[in-house]
C-alpha cells in the first residue's frame, strides 16, 4: 500500500525518526492498516478463515492499554474505493489469490492443520465489520471516509493538532512538516504496553486521581529529517506520483525523469536485491535534488516532464499526474466540519476514551446496540482537569508551520441522493462500504480468502441474489434523468420516481484457481417506497417479496434465531437440494450449535468474559481435534470454503438490513429499529478451528445421531457441563430448524429473482477496466530452448560488462 519503496528508503536511515513517547492525547488511527497489523502480528490462525473472538480480545486489550495512557483514539475507516485504484485493487486480489494457491500446496504436505506454516498473511471476509462492531461496543469514535481514509485520516490529525497513527508510507508524504504535534507514529514500532514514567507529567500531577503516569513507547517520523533532506512539502506528493503508488505505475515517468545515464539502463535479472535497493536509492537521491530546485512551485517540474513525452500522449499524462496530486490534499477544516458530527460515543458507560482511576481490560464493558449515543467529548465526558484543547467540537484547533493546506469543498460525493439517515448509517459503519463500489466505484472487488480453489465459484457467489437488491436500492436513490440533479431527502423525491429500466454491476471475484474475473450483474433500480401500505412495516413487505415469506421477528430471541435462519437459508438457497433434512445437515448443526452457545454462554456486559470464553473454545477444539483423529487432523479447505460462504452471507444481509433500515421512515422504526437483527460477528463465528474441529467430528457421525450427540456431548462442553444452559441451547436449536423450514417454504413463493429479472440480455465477462497508459517497452522475441554454447569473451567485452555493472550500481573509477 501507498507509495513504493518509501518505506524501504526512508527505513533504511535510522535520523528519519526519533523516539515519541505517546500520553495524554487523541491519537487518528488508520482502521485498516491496524487491522492489517493486529491480525498478522498477534499469532490469530488465518488458514480455519476466521477467528474472530481472538481478534477481539486482543483490539480491547490494546484499547486497555490506550486508556491507560491517557491516549483517545479515534478510528478512520476506508469507505468506497476510488475509482483510479480498481486495477491496483484487482492486482492486490490476484496476490491473495496466489497466497491461497500456496495455502493448498503446504495443505497437502502438513498434517496439522495448526502447523504455523499454513498461517498466512490472509484477512478473513469479516475482519472489517468485527472491528467496527468492537470499537462501537467499547465506546471508541470510529468513522468511514467516503472513499480512501488516507487523506482525511490526516486532515482529521492535523485539525485536532494530534499524531496519526499507521504503516501507509502515504503517510510520510501527507504529514506537514514544521512545529506541529501532527507525527506520523510507524504502527509496527508501537509497544502496545504501558510503561510507567519515572516523573509523573504536568497533566498527571494535577489529576488527584492520578496513580501513575504511563506512556506507550513509539518512534515518529521526521518530515525534516534526512529521507527528504531539502525537498519543500509542495513537491512530496509530485515525487511520490514519479517513483509509483496506487494511481500511477512506477515505470511510468522512468523514461522522462533526470536520472543519469547508469540509472536509466534497466537491471537484468539476475541483479540481486541489495543492487536493486541500490538503484532505488540513488533514483529517489536524485528525483530529490531536481524537485527541490523548484521551491513550491509545483506546476513547472509537471510540465517539464510532461514537455519530454511525445506530443500524443501529453494530455493524458498530466491529467493523469495531477489526479494523483489531488489525492494528496490536507483539507483539515472541511473534512473536520464533515466526519465530526458522526463520531459518536454512550453517555451510560464509561467511554474507552475517557480514563478513569486504574482502569484495566477487566474493567472494560461492552455496551449493547439500543443505549443511545451523543457526540463524542462535547465537554460532558471529559475528566476532570483537561484543557479545551483536549476536546473536539470545543474550538478549531490551530496548526503551526508552513505547509499547503487545500480549503474549499470536496469531489462530488457519492452521497449526494443520499437521506439523511443512510449517510449517518454508512459513516457509523452500519453498512459494508465496499459492496458500494459496484454503484460508485465502477465494480467491486470480492477479496480472496482461504478458499476451496477445487470449486470453480468464490465464497462470494452464494450472497449473489441479496448483493443483487442491495444495489437496486442503491441505484434506485440515483436520479432517473441523468441531467436532472435532484436531491433525494424526502419520501415523496422517491416514490414518486417512475420504474426505471434494468441495467448491470460489475464485480470482481475468483473463477477457478487462477482467474480473478469481472461479471456483470444484472440489477433492477429498486425502491423500499413502491410498497405502500398503511398498516405493515414496508422493511418486511420488501423482504417478503423479494427473499422469503416466511420470516418475521417478535422477541429479542426469535429476532436472533430469524437472523441466523435468514443467512441459512440464503446459503441453502445457492445450489442445494430443497428436500435437506436440518435435523442431520453437518454445516447447519455446526453453524447453529456454535452461534446459540456462543449466544447463550457470552457475558454480554463485559470484556473480561471474552478472554475466557475465548480459553474454553480453544479448549473445545482441541478436544474435538483429539476425538477426530489423526486422520481428520489435516486442514480441510472444503470445511474453510462452507465457513466462508456462510460469512460472505452474513456480511450481504447485515448490509441489506441496514439499509433497509436507514431507507425506513421513524414511524416504521417506532415498533421495530432493526428488521434483520444480527449478533456480532465473534458470537456467530468466534473461532474458524472451532468450526472446523466440530464439522470433522459431526461429519464422522451417523446422520440420525448427530442431534443427540449434540445433546450429550457437544454442548455441554460449550457450555461447561451447565445442564440449564445445555437444556436451552438444545430448544433454541430446535426452534432454529423450525425457523428454517418457515422461511425455505417461504422461499418457494417469494419472488426471489424479481429484482434481477428482465429481457436485457448481458455478457457475463465485461471488458477489463481501461488499463494506466504505459510506458514503451521493447518486446523481446523469445528464446528457442537450445543448449548455451560456451563463449569466450574478449577482453574488451569484459571491460564493457563491468563498467555496465558499475553504471547499474552508481559506481565510478
Amino acid at each position: 500500500m501507498g507509495v513504493k519503496g518509501l518505506s524501504s528508503y526512508l527505513e533504511q536511515n535510522p535520523g528519519n525518526f526519533s523516539p515519541f513517547k505517546l500520553h495524554n492525547t487523541q491519537v487518528v488511527v488508520d482502521a485498516q492498516n491496524f487491522l492489517h497489523h493486529v491480525h498478522t502480528t498477534s499469532g490469530i490462525y488465518a488458514q480455519f478463515g476466521g477467528e474472530y473472538l481472538a481478534l477481539e480480545v486482543r483490539v480491547a486489550k490494546i484499547i486497555s492499554v490506550f486508556k491507560q495512557c491517557e491516549v483517545r483514539p479515534i478510528f478512520v475507516f476506508d469507505g468506497c474505493h476510488d475509482k483510479s485504484k480498481l486495477i491496483t485493487q484487482i492486482n492486490r486480489c490476484r496476490n491473495r489469490l496466489q497466497t491461497c494457491r500456496n495455502l493448498l500446496k503446504l495443505a497437502q504436505i502438513h498434517t496439522d492443520a495448526t502447523h504455523g506454516s499454513l498461517n498466512v498473511p490472509l484477512l478473513p471476509p469479516l475482519a472489517t465489520i468485527t472491528l467496527a462492531q468492537i470499537l462501537r461496543r467499547l465506546n471508541v469514535p470510529l468513522v468511514v471516509s467516503e472513499r480512501e481514509s488516507d487523506g482525511d485520516a490526516a486532515s482529521l490529525a492535523v485539525y485536532l493538532n494530534c499524531p496519526v497513527i499507521s504503516n501507509d508510507s502515504d503517510f510520510y508524504i501527507t504529514v506537514p512538516a514544521g512545529g506541529t504535534s501532527t507525527h506520523m507514529l510507524l504502527l509496527s514500532r508501537i509497544s502496545f504496553e504501558a510503561l510507567v514514567n519515572k516523573d509523573m507529567c504536568a497533566s498527571c500531577l494535577q489529576r488527584l486521581d492520578r496513580a501513575v503516569c504511563a506512556y506507550i513507547s513509539c518512534v515518529k517520523f521526521l518530515p525534516d529529517g534526512p529521507g527528504f533532506c531539502r525537498l519543500p512539502h509542495a513537491q512530496k506528493p509530485l515525487f511520490a506520483a514519479l517513483i509509483g503508488n496506487d494511481y500511477i505505475p512506477s515505470n511510468l515517468f522512468s523514461s522522462v525523469l533526470p536520472l543519469s545515464q547508469g540509472l536509466r539502463i534497466p537491471l537484468t535479472r539476475k541483479a540481486t536485491r541489495q543492487m536493486r535497493a541500490t538503484r532505488r536509492r540513488s533514483i529517489y537521491r536524485n528525483l530529490i535534488d531536481w524537485l527541490s530546485g523548484f521551491g513550491q512551485r509545483v506546476v513547472d517540474p509537471v510540465n517539464r516532464l510532461v514537455d519530454r513525452l511525445p506530443s500524443a500522449d501529453r494530455a493524458r499524462y498530466k491529467t493523469l499526474l495531477m489526479a494523483s496530486l489531488k489525492n494528496y490534499e490536507v483539507c483539515p477544516t472541511s473534512t473536520a466540519a464533515t466526519l465530526l458530527p458522526f463520531l459518536l460515543v454512550s453517555d451510560r458507560e464509561p467511554s474507552a476514551c475517557i480514563l478513569g482511576p486504574k482502569l484495566d481490560i477487566d474493567d472494560l464493558y461492552l455496551n449493547g446496540d439500543s443505549i443511545r449515543q451523543k457526540q463524542l467529548l462535547t465537554g460532558e465526558n471529559s475528566s476532570e482537569g483537561d484543557t479545551p484543547t483536549d476536546t473536539l467540537l470545543t474550538e478549531q484547533h490551530c496548526v503551526d508551520g508552513p505547509f499547503p493546506v487545500a480549503h474549499g469543498t470536496s469531489r462530488s460525493s457519492v452521497m449526494c441522493h443520499w437521506p439523511l439517515s443512510l449517510v449517518q448509517s454508512f459513516r457509523r459503519f452500519d453498512l459494508l462500504p465496499t459492496l458500494f463500489d459496484a454503484v460508485y466505484s465502477d465494480g467491486a472487488v470480492l477479496n480472496c480468502a482461504v478458499e476451496d480453489l477445487a470449486q470453480s465459484s468464490s465464497i462470494y457467489s452464494c450472497a449473489t441474489p441479496v448483493r443483487q437488491l442491495i444495489y437496486g436500492l442503491l441505484l434506485g436513490l440515483e436520479p432517473t434523468d441523468a441531467g436532472k440533479d435532484s436531491d433525494l431527502h424526502s419520501e415523496q423525491s422517491i416514490s414518486s420516481w417512475p420504474t426505471t429500466k434494468a441495467t448491470s454491476v460489475i464485480e470482481y471475484s475468483r473463477k477457478g484457481s487462477w482467474q480473478i474475473k469481472p461479471a456483470r450483474i444484472p440489477v433492477q433500480p429498486l425502491s423500499l417506497f413502491a410498497f405502500d401500505s398503511a398498516t405493515d412495516d414496508r422493511r418486511f413487505a420488501f423482504i417478503h417479496y423479494h427473499l422469503t415469506t416466511g420470516y418475521h421477528l417478535s422477541s429479542k430471541t426469535h429476532a436472533m434465531l430469524h437472523g441466523l435462519a435468514l443467512i441459512v437459508a440464503v446459503w441453502h438457497a445457492y445450489g442445494s437440494d430443497s428436500s435437506t433434512d436440518w435435523s442431520s445437515c453437518v454445516l447447519v448443526l455446526t453453524f447453529g450449535a456454535i452461534a446459540i452457545a456462543s449466544w447463550i454462554g457470552a457475558d454480554h456486559k463485559r470484556v473480561q468474559s471474552m478472554r475466557k470464553r475465548k480459553q474454553q473454545l480453544n479448549a473445545c477444539s482441541d478436544y474435538f481435534e483429539s476425538q477426530n483423529g489423526k486422520t481428520a487432523s489435516r486442514l480441510r479447505l472444503h470445511i474453510v470454503h462452507a465457513f466462508g460462504q456462510l460469512q460472505s452471507t452474513y456480511a450481504a444481509v447485515f448490509t441489506l438490513g441496514s439499509l433497509l433500515d436507514a431507507l425506513a421512515s421513524d414511524e416504521e422504526k417506532k415498533h421495530t429499529n432493526k428488521c434483520i437483527d444480527l449478533i456480532p460477528v465473534s458470537l456467530l463465528f468466534p473461532s474458524g478451528r472451532l468450526f472446523h474441529s466440530l464439522y470433522s467430528l459431526l461429519v464422522s457421525q451417523v446422520p440420525s445421531s448427530r442431534m443427540d450427540y449434540l445433546q450429550n456431548t457437544v454442548f455441554p462442553r460449550l457450555l461447561s457441563n451447565d445442564n440449564g444452559k445445555v437444556a436451552e441451547a438444545i430448544a433454541l436449536l430446535i426452534r432454529l430448524l423450525a425457523s428454517l423450514d418457515n422461511l425455505r417454504k417461504g422461499c418457494q413463493s417469494a419472488d426471489i429473482g424479481h429484482a434481477t429479472s428482465g429481457s436485457i440480455a448481458f455478457p457475463d465477462h465485461p471488458k477489463p477496466p481501461s488499463q494506466l497508459p504505459k510506458s514503451k517497452t521493447v518486446n523481446k522475441p523469445r528464446k528457442s530452448r537450445t543448449s548455451k554454447k560456451t563463449v569466450i569473451r574478449s577482453m574488451a567485452q569484459i571491460e564493457d560488462e563491468v563498467e555496465r555493472i558499475m553504471l547499474e550500481n552508481g559506481l565510478s573509477d
